[in-house]
């Protein structure tokens, strides 16, 4: 066997009956291990370690122990608050940041024994938050048997109060729901209370009783039930430190309801409507007036008016179309427009009045809510009302063709890292960032059975990184010991998702991705806000790139801190008369409901050009939006006249074929690009061209033709055509996606060079140092894994394009098999290791002079470098008994302690 660097080479064999802990396996996912002496103390402990989810109710999450990333006692810092740069802070001064689970339902009401592990496999798994959610259901800490919902059960109580003082003590903080799935009854003075459903969706927004009835759980909550072991009401407990109002509720995300509302709150809501449109327009009359548009056709339907109170409330069902038919009662942009100004000042209200109530008995802590993740309006009324933004991301959540969460469920089995699309999780998480507002993922999961998960665990940490979000909780955590297979969002038996955790906790909390070095501000005047149709776009795809988050205003903006500033294009009425902005004007209308106006964005802004509305055509572009000497077609749209633009001593952006004519200009003096009519793909290329103009970034529109993304920081590549995701920092390296094609892309840092299809590759250092010179070092790769008998089919080409048959039962399978030619892996041209596997997984440890090796399949080939300096120990196959020398660490009973020598091969038989 010949290497450049001598190796330790050895067969990985399962250890059969050696102990009768061990004689009753009958599934392939076995542990197998080599350990190497290694140095007490450091990220690895000298204990036994429980990675097989076949065997642990609660495995661990790694090799390493990461606990050393928390701060115990929780609260020891004093109260959290936020500041104007939009991050979390605690009392002390020290800036806050939480790398998290959700713990749901019912598991949070278990044994005191189950919260005594679950709490010490998080902490070494490097959670310091836990979200504990939907407590108000019927196996919650309401005691339905009152026949009301307004009384507590002190024994579901008493368990709260447990997880808080576990986590408070082992460093982990408590972020807590109010009103989630909490049934309101008759009993509790509520009419038509049946109707409702879980969590009163979305009447609990505006419907005074249920509001006086979540202040009353509240204060009960909060105030005046004390903790059984702190002796502190929750509200005084500075390891509470994040406060949700409602989960997924308001009339934004229940929008499907509004229309169609129980008796009597459709009515209620309605007089309301009525109401408002009065103070609003004054008449009848005023209102039918600015109701019709440039054609004469009337939004105001006729029988309907004012006076009487009788005009239709309109679904808010979001459209991506900017031309819906405006005599349509449900879809008439004027009246859909103003029902969602209407809908954001009735969540205003609620959040408000929410707010100041626990401000006033005493919660100090910042406060959420939590609705769409794709409506403007309702990111807005959270940021104008509320502490931090709270939002979910779910890639390959599942589908139904029927009732929900009923099989057959249909997924896409898409590479996360090959979508170009705005609903990744970059783009997703930047739209709901709002300007001085601390982001919080509360909700984050790439779903089971997609095959890609391990890699989307080091996409999300990456960019969360990179968007310096604030917090992120993983959801969810089951802990019930009955559930020991796969399901779509339970992470704790499954090693695609599990197995990452303390490694990206580490990298997420030690910040070891830099935050972007750009700002791109994406603006909403008061009209684009409630311009109401599709508002996710490609414009956020910036956040491959730079650090994007939305900032609102009345008419006029300025860059305000923002390196650059993208105007969202939905109005006429913006103007942004400062530097490096892109303007651009989509929509003409004057306000949300015309007329269509001659006085565009540009015009506003300072740019007095004449333009046209030209018919589709070929435009030549010189770099700008597009290479050089390209030749693109454009939809008809409003284009500027190009000889008044030379005439002004700006630069066109891409000219007609006859010359007459071109798509914008660019602005030498005040470094703005401008446009008129520019679709959101075309808006991204010209950010990117300024961010690269301006400052060197290394992308530039060249990145959407390769599809190929670099962070502005350079540590980390997106390269959607291959399907491969690199990050590249001092003290963490990684490797997503396709693995098969990652090889071919460095020859420093990490390469890998892989005979599997889809995982992830991480390498990390675990002592602060960076990677050439640490002294403990965490090398891991994982691949997918299923159920047993799990099984699904290709159904058609569409984003739900696979039928999940089975979902199949325990044991977890990672479907790892020996082969003949190895996954290599190479620290700065430095030889790792060398596995000959397919699939599966398997992680090494380096702490000091020692190492150890884990891997989930057996008879495997494995080498490791003298890099990491092997420690020669005599065989055993005598189990955590057998007396070693006291430096040993015996990891399970029955594994086997080798002797491996530099060339050689050890095989480890049967015992």
């Amino acid at each position: 066997m010949t290497t450049h660097t001598k190796t330790a080479a050895f067969h990985l064999r399962s250890v059969g009956a050696v102990k009768s802990t061990l004689c009753c396996i009958s599934v392939r996912l076995w542990l197998a291990t080599l350990s190497l002496l290694f140095a007490a103390g450091g990220a690895c402990a000298a204990s036994v370690y429980r990675l097989d989810p076949n065997r642990q109710s609660h495995p661990e999450s790694s090799l390493g122990d990461f606990s050393f990333l928390l701060d115990a006692p929780a609260g020891r810092h004093g109260f959290l608050s936020t500041r104007d740069d939009g991050h979390f802070y605690f009392q002390d001064g020290e800036r806050a940041r939480f790398w998290g689970v959700n713990v749901a339902s019912t598991s949070v009401f278990q044994s005191d024994e189950t919260i005594d592990n679950v709490v010490e496999v998080l902490a070494r798994a490097g959670v310091n938050l836990v979200r504990i959610h939907d407590i108000d259901d019927v196996s919650g800490v309401i005691d339905y048997s009152y026949g009301d919902s307004r009384h507590f059960s002190e024994a579901r109580l008493r368990t709260v109060d447990y997880w808080i003082e576990r986590c408070k003590q082992a460093g982990i903080y408590i972020y807590l729901d109010l009103l989630d799935y909490r049934s309101f009854k008759k009993e509790d003075g509520v009419p038509n209370a049946p109707a409702l459903g879980r969590g009163a969706k979305p009447y609990a927004v505006f419907d005074p009783r249920l509001i006086a009835l979540q202040k009353e759980y509240a204060y009960g909550l909060l105030v005046r039930h004390i903790n059984t072991y702190t002796g502190l009401s929750y509200s005084a407990d500075p390891a509470v430190c994040l406060l949700e109002l409602s989960d997924e509720n308001g009339l934004f995300i229940k929008r499907a309801k509004v229309a169609d509302l129980a008796w009597p709150y459709h009515h209620d809501l309605e007089l309301r409507w009525n109401g408002w449109l009065k103070d609003r327009y004054g008449s009848t009359r005023q209102l039918s007036s600015k109701w019709t548009n440039a054609d004469g056709l009337h939004a105001l339907q006729g029988g309907e008016s004012l006076e009487i109170a009788n005009v239709r409330l309109p679904s808010l069902l979001l459209d991506a179309r900017w031309d819906r038919p405006y005599r349509s009662v449900s879809e008439s942009p004027a009246r859909v427009n103003d029902a969602a100004r209407f809908a954001y000042l009735v969540q205003v209200n609620y959040f408000s009045e929410m707010k100041a109530y626990l401000r006033h008995i005493g919660v100090c802590i910042p406060i959420t809510t939590v609705g769409s993740e794709d409506v403007i309006p309702d990111v807005r009324s959270i940021s104008d009302a509320l502490d931090f933004v709270g939002t979910n991301f779910y890639w390959d959540h599942p589908r139904y063709q029927g009732a929900e969460w009923r099989q057959p469920s249909y997924f896409s089995d898409a590479n996360p890292i090959e979508a170009m699309g705005s609903h990744t999780f970059a783009p997703t998480s930047a739209f709901c960032k709002v300007r001085g507002k601390p982001l919080v993922l509360r909700e984050w999961n790439y779903c089971w059975p997609n095959s890609y998960r391990a890699a989307g665990m080091v996409e999300a940490t990456a960019y969360a990184c990179l968007q310096d979000v604030d917090a992120m909780l993983l959801f969810t955590y089951d802990t019930d010991d009955r559930y020991r297979f796969l399901s779509y969002f339970d992470v704790s038996h499954d090693p695609s998702r599990w197995s990452m955790m303390g490694p990206m906790a580490a990298v997420f909390l030690r910040r070891m991705v830099a935050p972007a070095s750009r700002v791109v501000d994406i603006a909403y005047s008061d009209d684009d806000v409630f311009h109401y149709s599709g508002y996710l776009s490609s414009m956020y795809s910036a956040s491959w790139v730079s650090r994007v988050q939305n900032v609102f205003f009345n008419q006029s903006w300025q860059p305000d801190g923002a390196d650059l500033v993208l105007s969202s294009g939905r109005s006429a009425t913006a103007s942004y008369p400062g530097t490096r902005t892109v303007i651009r004007t989509n929509n003409r209308y004057e306000g949300n409901h015309g007329p269509v106006s001659q006085a565009t964005c540009s015009y506003r802004s300072g740019y007095v050009v004449p333009s046209d509305l030209t018919p589709a055509g070929s435009f030549s572009f010189s770099g700008e939006l597009f290479p050089a000497q390209s030749n693109v077609v454009m939809d008809d749209g409003w284009r500027y006249k190009t000889r008044a633009v030379i005439n002004q001593r700006l630069v066109p952006i891409g000219v007609s074929s006859d010359g007459g004519h071109c798509v914008g200009f660019y602005d030498p003096e005040r470094q703005n690009y401008v446009f008129q009519d520019l679709d959101e793909p075309n808006a991204l290329r010209a950010a990117l061209d300024g961010l690269h103009r301006w400052y060197n970034v290394p992308d530039d529109h060249y990145a959407v033709h390769r599809d190929r993304f670099v962070s502005d920081t350079g540590e980390i590549v997106r390269d959607c055509a291959t399907g491969v995701l690199e990050v590249n920092t001092p003290m963490f390296q990684a490797i997503a996606g396709r693995l098969r094609d990652a090889h071919t892309y460095r020859d420093t840092g990490l390469l890998v060079h892989s005979q599997s299809d889809g995982g992830a590759v991480v390498a990390v250092s675990l002592d602060n140092r960076p990677l050439e010179s640490s002294h403990e070092v965490l090398v891991s790769m994982m691949t997918s894994a299923a159920n047993t008998g799990q099984a699904a089919r290709w159904v058609g080409e569409n984003d739900a394009a696979v039928q999940l048959v089975k979902t199949g039962t325990a044991p977890v399978r990672t479907g790892g098999e020996p082969i003949l030619f190895p996954t290599e892996v190479k620290l700065y041209g430095r030889p790792v290791a060398s596995v000959y596997l397919h699939g599966g997984a398997w992680m090494m440890l380096q702490a000091g002079n020692q190492c150890t090796f884990y891997c989930d399949t057996p008879q495997v080939k494995v080498q490791i470098a003298e890099f990491y300096h092997p420690t020669i120990i005599e065989p055993s196959l005598g189990g955590a008994e057998t007396a070693l020398s006291p430096d040993v660490v015996s990891l399970l009973p029955g594994n086997a302690f080798l002797t491996p020598k530099p060339d050689d091969m050890v095989h480890l038989d049967h015992g």
